[in-house]
């Protein structure tokens, strides 16, 4: 998703989505559960997250010149880690979010099945994300384990469904006309507390 996927022909894109329903259910034949996982979250998640890492990164780094200084030895492990785990591509995936969130979820729909749907997992709630997921595994396994060698999953494994490739329709999403006019009744009502301006009257005069 992250790569080239999103420029391939159409005819390319439905190749590789056979390709994954046929593993998907290859591993249902072998008596392998596959679980699908599709992490989703807010751009407002994604920005806290962002900001506590460069904090830590900051702290990291600060604290690696105080031991720099300091003329005994001490251990300095996992000071990489915290200051790796942020970098330039972070930026970049969060300016693209909404393209992105297109194209995961277009792998999403054109892979789903009834015997094995993707599972969607809200991580802007760290905690309730890894309960929810170890729910669903364990309920999910426990399906998986009561259908391995029933009729029905071996009439399901002998199928790759339907391709459900929907072209992206030109023009401006919804939910980007939303925040603009959202975006504009605040700007009014910062205008109207701050210069007592009233934009229906200057309208009328104009």
């Amino acid at each position: 998703v992250y790569g080239n996927l999103n420029t391939f022909p159409k005819e390319k894109k439905l190749s590789l989505h056979r390709e994954f329903r046929q593993y998907d259910q290859d591993c249902s034949s072998n008596g392998i559960l596959f679980l699908k996982l599709f992490f989703v979250s807010d751009r407002d998640s994604i920005a806290a997250t962002l900001g506590k890492r460069l904090a830590h990164r900051k702290i990291a780094r600060e604290l690696r010149t105080w031991l720099d200084a300091n003329s005994l030895p001490h251990f300095r492990e996992g000071l990489d880690e915290i200051e790796n785990h942020v970098d330039p591509t972070d930026f970049i995936a969060f300016n693209k979010y909404e393209e992105n969130m297109s194209n995961f979820t277009e792998v999403v729909r054109n892979t789903d099945s009834s015997s094995n749907p993707w599972v969607v997992v809200n991580t802007s709630d760290r905690n309730a994300a890894r309960q929810g997921v170890l729910k669903q595994f364990r309920r999910r396994l426990q399906k998986f384990a009561d259908s391995v060698g029933s009729p029905s999953a071996q009439r399901q494994s002998n199928e790759v469904k339907n391709e459900i490739l929907v072209e992206k329709e030109p023009g401006i999403p919804i939910r980007a006309i939303l925040q603009a006019c959202v975006l504009v009744i605040v700007a009014y009502a910062y205008a109207h507390q701050t210069w007592k301006v009233d934009i229906l009257h200057v309208v009328e005069d104009f």
